[in-house]
């Protein structure tokens, strides 16, 4: 070792002088002595100059310049260093002389994340190679202690990850379209009008693709002369017969408006209805649990009750619920189509053809519409209201004729008022029916007995000239029927009509009502009287309850 650090460095003058009396010391001298210094004397100072000679690398290495920094920004460049060789190379010393200072951002890194350098094993090849003077310089230079930086406190997680992720621009905030999307002081939104009359036509807010669409005004019916009628018609009809008969529920007296909407007319199963109100929840639960002698129970369906409209287990199939959907609000479908009426309308739906483009679009759906469907019928007094899309039917002396759509609607309670618009296929067929109706209302009137002596009766009642009241126009593709009443004539017409109405075999299917209350002790009469009073209350359970027949299909007409 010594040796090595001697052949490389140039020699001092004390070694020289050292030399120089070696030589001299070859030679005989006079005495003993050197300048009067003992030969043992001499012999201790030359030995002790070359041990000083061997611990001069620690000794410089301990005293030497320091060099800041060097156990961070040296460490990367370790490898580099070991291929330097024997440094006998001019451009690799000038390598090792200026060592890279650290950058300002370097510098501002290490002091926010004062985290201690992982400790570098020494590679293996490196331990069995030769040692190399300029290497091991390096490894036992002690680099000089840093200037002592506190570490700063750990922030919370959460600052460190609100720190370190970039702000987010907040979400734009959603305001409310200016007014509601249906806005009781504006006309209800998605009711299309087209034809002579001008006719609305409530398809928008029927579920599941609905093609026929009917809305009647009950209240309006209420306290006018054709009133009986008009309940008998309605206590016919097989969705009221299924959801409420046998319940005591009175049509005209505790419903407001009933609407219905179906795709195929001709199968109960496949009607959608939404029935107002003026009675509690409790009532109408009292009311429909009256229906059937096995109670079936009511669950909780987004915050409003719901049940089956019949019995699973009855042998009438039927897939539809009754829910509760809002005060005064009862409606009666399948699950699609409740889910349809409860989910957010579309951006693009008729329904929200009144909100303001310009501002989000506020939280709305089918059944905001529905807890006030009746206002369809508000401005002109209006009793019924009924559209079809595609009705084909039978005409007598023009055989099977296709409407591309049939809108009804009856208004003036006090002077009824029909308009039918018949939409044809073209003006020619328009053109067509009409000047077909004076026929048309003579086979009609022979068809019903209005003729000759079997129409005498008829004529009396002061229905007889009532298809000669019936009045055709064309226009462009429709044809518009009208007919105006007074209020005793439809009142006849409604007497007639509530016997013709169909009575589906089906409903036989349905399961029976409750039983008739026992009559109280003090009532009770002889055996015979009771027996009577017992076959009389269960009139009603006969009327549904019949043999269920396999053949039998859920169709209106049977």
């Amino acid at each position: 070792m010594v040796s090595i650090f001697m052949s490389e460095r140039p020699e001092s003058h004390d070694e020289k002088i050292v030399d120089a009396e070696n030589t001299d010391a070859s030679e005989p001298q006079e005495g003993a002595l050197w300048w009067g210094v003992s030969g043992l004397v001499w012999a201790l100072a030359l030995s002790f100059v070359l041990h000083l000679l061997g611990v001069l690398p620690v000794i410089l290495g301990n005293f030497g310049p320091r060099v800041e920094g060097f156990d961070v920004e040296w460490v990367a460049k370790m490898d580099e260093l070991r291929a330097l060789g024997h440094g006998r190379e001019a451009e690799r010393w000038a390598q090792l002389e200026g060592p890279v200072q650290p950058s300002e951002t370097e510098e501002s890194e290490d002091l926010e994340d004062p985290e201690e350098p992982e400790a570098i094993e020494p590679d293996d090849a490196v331990e069995d190679a030769p040692p190399e003077p300029e290497e091991e310089v390096v490894e036992k230079i002690d680099p000089a202690p840093k200037p002592k930086v506190e570490p700063k406190k750990e922030a919370p997680k959460e600052a460190i990850a609100a720190k370190k992720e970039p702000k987010k621009d907040p979400p734009p905030k959603k305001t409310a379209s200016k007014g509601s999307t249906f806005d009781p002081k504006k006309p209800l939104p998605g009711v299309e009008r087209g034809g002579p009359s001008d006719i609305p036509s409530l398809r928008n807010y029927g579920p599941g693709n609905a093609a026929v669409t009917a809305l009647v005004r009950l209240d309006r019916v209420r306290g006018t002369l054709y009133e009986d009628g008009v309940r008998q018609i309605m206590k016919k009809v097989p969705d009221f017969r299924i959801l409420a008969g046998h319940t005591g529920l009175d049509p005209i007296d505790d419903l407001d408006s009933f609407f219905m909407a179906s795709a195929r007319p001709q199968y109960i199963q496949e009607s959608f209805l939404a029935v107002r109100h003026s009675m509690s929840e409790s009532q109408i639960k009292g009311v429909l649990d009256r229906r059937f002698r096995e109670q079936i129970p009511w669950q909780q369906s987004g915050g409003a009750p719901m049940r089956p409209l019949v019995s699973a287990q009855s042998g009438y199939q039927d897939p539809r619920r009754v829910l509760l959907a809002r005060p005064g609000l009862a409606v009666v479908g399948k699950d699609k189509w409740l889910d349809e009426i409860t989910q957010n309308l579309a951006a693009d739906s008729p329904l929200r053809a009144q909100e303001d483009k310009s501002a989000a679009p506020a939280n709305a759906s089918m059944l905001d519409g529905l807890a006030q469907i009746e206002r369809v019928a508000d401005g002109d007094d209006t009793l019924v209201l009924m559209s079809a899309q595609g009705l084909v039917d039978m005409i007598p002396g023009l055989g099977r004729m296709r409407f591309e759509a049939v809108s009804l609607k009856v208004s003036s309670p006090a002077s009824p008022t029909a308009n039918a618009d018949l939409k044809f296929k073209d003006a020619v067929e328009a053109e067509r029916f009409a000047n077909s109706c004076p026929n048309l209302k003579r086979r009609l009137k022979t068809a019903l007995g209005l003729d000759g002596i079997a129409g005498v009766a008829a004529r009396a009642m002061g229905i007889g000239n009532l298809i000669d009241k019936v009045k055709c126009r064309a226009e462009g593709e429709y044809v518009n029927v009208n007919l105006v009443l007074t209020a005793q004539q439809l009142r006849t017409l409604a007497g007639f009509a509530a016997p013709m109405m169909p009575n589906p075999r089906v409903l036989s299917r349905l399961p029976p009502p409750p039983l008739p209350p026992a009559p109280a002790e003090s009532d009770a009469g002889v055996e015979g009287d009771a027996k009577s009073e017992g076959d009389a209350g269960l009139e009603a359970v006969e009327a549904d309850a019949g043999e269920a027949k396999k053949t039998d299909a859920g169709l209106v007409g049977e």
